[in-house]
């Protein structure tokens, strides 16, 4: 059995007269008000049996007249909500209403330490409300969970377009299973631990935190921030899903994550720093999203649908730190575990457009978290930054950074730049972090920065695998030693023994030396001096365009060699047998100590003809493609070759014979189109061929097996010479006798 109570009036006495506040209300669903000392008018406003125990009593309002705006102001703290009720504010508005709050709950009267709604029976409902001004917070779940919180507008007046913060908004005190949704939770930043929601301590699991705004006003577009949007402080298996996180400000983040218990909580479909479009931003004055020594959470998921855009904040998108540098919370753990997979973080909601965070994601503190992932589903875009990922101090360790598009569009190939630093920074970082990696999918996409594609400045063991470096402002891998650890200071030279230190020991490159064809496929010869008896993985990787310094990117990820350095730190190696269309350069990885090289020089190149066939028309016009010679594979040095004309069905006087010198200076890698004089004679004959060769190639370059030779076709332009007609005779017509006269009678 279960009763409505309906409140009819906005005072606040506990005073038998005509009419029923809140007050008593919650005294008689709780048992706790003897109702045959109620007067007749206040217990005509109880319809049916007041309930205990499982059975849930309503209340409801009906003030002054339906739909009319109310407000209520207790004086002093409301009393707990002890047994199971609904609080069902929209009734304010007559059967079916669906509108904003029409019932304002002030604690702008209550005094210090106050909770509008102390809710400690469980399995309760409060719906339709606006709470604000109460000293500790709008409401409270405590003792027991399974609570539901709905359509309500907690920290802002009824239109939800006026700051009248709480200290917090909600807060989940220690009890699990509540249902937090479709909630308007803003202004909450009274003090500086303003929170909208609050989830704490171990029993706060499972908890629903779904389709609220929270920072903003009511239309989404506008900010009225929190000190923090929603905080877990060492509670388990919570889900934030689907919310509006905005425009928070003070200790600014939008979610904070921290404490050594607060693990395995999902973060997934919110919009983190833009309004409700996604194509605006509206950043968290911080930190989108900071986890403090809490491990193996996730944010984010592998569909559309779960995925997390990270915009706009003034810091960083994503922040890995010890929970005291995010909260005053006591020291805890490192971080751990934590995965962040298919987001988008500095980009609007389609990852077309740039909503920048100064950093996309920086582990300041961090031990094998995992940013990205080996799917398509599970990649990060981070882009539209002034910095893409940041290593900061050596205690990141063990991170992954894999799968992920950092400074393209989510299609991966136009450009989104983070505009000011590299994408990728390890600021003496710890040991055994990895970009990229060998396993399929693990390779990122690092491209378009306005600095290098990577940079370590201190710090060792940072493995930069198999990802696509390419079009950065700067080198692609930069080892940095400068006084200025955010500022690149270009291409490392190698030294003997590699025993100078900075980033990654400042790991010595491959040096290039040769390269040969078979099969029209190409393999590199080459030498590495560094750390005597490592073994060292040998990266392949193909470019359509080298940095100025002649070093390359890594565009396109080939193969890879081990090779293991003598005595003397020396060691030669061989590639695979490699396909590329451009320059092929090399990186060196220590296995040993995780570090990788900036990479190499490419070779001097292959020098090739474009096709096996030409032809050209005997005055000199193109048929089809010109002669071009191409260089592949390299574009150290200045290099060439000679080309070498023979007879074949043609003959010296048919084209000049004189060999071609081709010539391609140092980084130069365009075709060279080669014309030979032909003879232009009138005579008909047939077409002619003349061999072509590229021999005796110079600067160390080598000429390619696959079109080393090819056959010039003179087609033959003179028409045919027109026959002089044969004369027709002229034939002598037969005469035809004159007939004898008949002979006339006499």
């Amino acid at each position: 059995m279960a009763a409505t109570i309906t409140v009819n009036s906005t005072d606040d006495s506990n005073t038998r007269n005509s009419v029923l506040t809140l007050r008593e209300a919650i005294l008689i669903a709780n048992g706790t008000l003897n109702l045959p000392t109620l007067t007749a008018a206040e217990q005509a406003q109880i319809n049916g049996t007041v309930g205990t125990g499982v059975d849930r009593d309503t209340i409801a309002f009906n003030i002054g007249a339906i739909g009319s705006q109310q407000l209520i102001q207790p004086a002093s703290a409301l009393p707990p909500i002890s047994d199971r009720v609904i609080i069902d504010g929209l009734s304010q508005g007559g059967a079916g209403y669906k509108g904003l709050p029409l019932v304002e709950l002030s604690g702008n009267l209550a005094g210090i330490g106050i909770v509008g709604l102390d809710i400690t029976a469980g399995n309760s409902t409060v719906r339709g409300l606006a709470l604000n001004r109460f000293d500790l917070a709008g409401i409270r779940l405590q003792n027991n969970g399974n609570n539901a919180i709905a359509n309500n507008h907690i920290g802002t007046d009824l239109a939800g377009t006026i700051d009248r913060g709480n200290r917090r908004g909600i807060w989940i005190d220690g009890v699990p299973d509540n249902r937090i949704e479709n909630n308007l939770i803003s202004g909450n930043k009274t003090l500086s631990t303003g929170i909208g929601i609050e989830i704490s301590s171990i029993g706060a699991r499972n908890n629903q935190v779904i389709r609220n705004r929270i920072g903003t006003d009511v239309t989404g577009t506008v900010a009225i921030g929190n000190n923090a949007g929603i905080s877990i402080r060492n509670a388990p298996e919570n889900l934030i899903q689907d919310n509006l996180i905005s425009g928070n400000v003070g200790i600014g983040s939008g979610i904070l994550i921290n404490g050594p218990t607060a693990n395995q909580n999902r973060v997934v479909g919110n919009l983190i720093g833009t309004d409700i479009t996604g194509n605006v931003a509206l950043g968290n004055s911080i930190y989108g999203i900071s986890i403090g020594s809490a491990s193996n959470n996730i944010i984010g998921g592998t569909t559309p649908q779960e995925r997390n855009i990270i915009s706009g904040s003034q810091t960083a998108g994503i922040f890995f730190a010890i929970a005291s540098t995010v909260l005053g919370e006591p020291s805890g753990g490192v971080p751990a575990t934590n995965r962040v997979v298919g987001n988008y973080i500095g980009t609007n909601i389609s990852g077309t457009a740039a909503l920048g965070n100064p950093i996309g994601v920086v582990i300041a503190v961090g031990e094998s978290n995992i940013i990205g992932g080996t799917t398509p589903q599970e990649r990060n875009v981070i882009s539209g930054n002034q910095m893409g990922v940041y290593f900061l101090g050596n205690q990141a360790t063990g991170n992954r950074v894999i799968g992920n598009y950092i400074g393209t569009q989510a299609d991966g190939s136009t450009p989104l730049p983070n505009t000011l630093y590299s994408n990728v920074v390890a600021l003496n970082a710890g040991v055994n972090n990895r970009i990229g990696g060998t396993a399929a999918g693990e390779g990122n996409t690092i491209a378009f920065s306005g600095s290098s594609g990577i940079q370590v400045t201190g710090g060792n063991g940072l493995a930069i695998l198999g990802n696509s470096i390419f079009s950065n402002n700067g080198l692609g891998i930069d080892l940095d030693n400068d006084a200025d650890p955010l500022t690149t200071d270009g291409v490392t030279p190698n030294d003997l023994g590699d025993g100078d230190t900075g980033g990654n020991g400042l790991q010595n490159f491959p040096v290039l030396t040769s390269a040969t064809a078979s099969n029209g496929n190409i393999t590199l010869s080459g030498t590495l001096n560094s750390i005597p008896n490592r073994t060292f993985r040998v990266e392949f990787f193909d470019n359509t365009a080298l940095d100025p310094s002649g070093n390359g990117e890594g565009q396109t990820y080939l193969n890879f060699v081990n090779v293991t350095t003598d005595a003397a730190g020396n060691a030669n190696f061989t590639s695979p047998s490699l396909t590329a269309t451009g320059a092929i350069v090399t990186t060196a990885t220590n296995l040993t100590t995780n570090d990788t090289s900036e990479f190499s020089q490419p070779s001097p190149g292959l020098l090739q003809f474009s096709n096996p066939a030409y032809t050209v028309n005997e005055n000199g016009t193109i048929v089809g493609t010109a002669i071009t010679v191409n260089r592949t594979a390299g574009n150290k040095g200045a290099v060439g070759a000679t080309l070498t004309l023979t007879d074949g069905t043609a003959v010296a006087a048919d084209y000049t014979k004189t060999p071609i010198a081709i010539n391609f200076a140092a980084g130069d890698t365009t075709p060279k189109i080669v014309t030979i004089p032909i003879a232009d004679d009138a005579i008909d004959e047939a077409d002619e061929t003349v061999n072509l060769s590229l021999t005796n190639p110079t600067g160390n370059a080598t000429v390619g097996d696959r079109y080393n030779n090819a056959v010039l076709t003179i087609a033959d332009d003179d028409s045919t010479p027109t026959p002089t007609p044969t004369p027709t005779p002229t034939t002598t017509p037969t005469p035809i006798p004159t007939p004898t006269p008949a002979e006339i009678p006499t």
